[in-house]
């Protein structure tokens, strides 16, 4: 599977996803993912903990889909 700044095209190239492949996005405090829409922001403002926010995200739901499958 993609990684989630190729997923997204990110070019945020000093968002700490890009320094491992490691772990995932929903794992690594201090991305920058919340940058990519309001939504995330507004999302963010509202709970307390990232993977509250990351559950809502169309690519931590592909991927966790994906790996029920296997």
């Amino acid at each position: 599977m993609k990684k989630c700044y190729e997923f997204f095209d990110c070019n945020k190239l000093d968002c700490v996803r890009h320094e491992t492949d490691d772990l995932q996005c929903w794992e690594i405090d201090g991305t920058l993912c919340y940058d990519h829409s309001d939504f995330f922001t507004q999302l963010r403002a509202l709970v307390k903990s990232k993977i509250d926010v990351c559950s809502e995200c169309t690519y931590y739901k592909i991927y966790n889909n994906t790996a029920k499958k296997i």
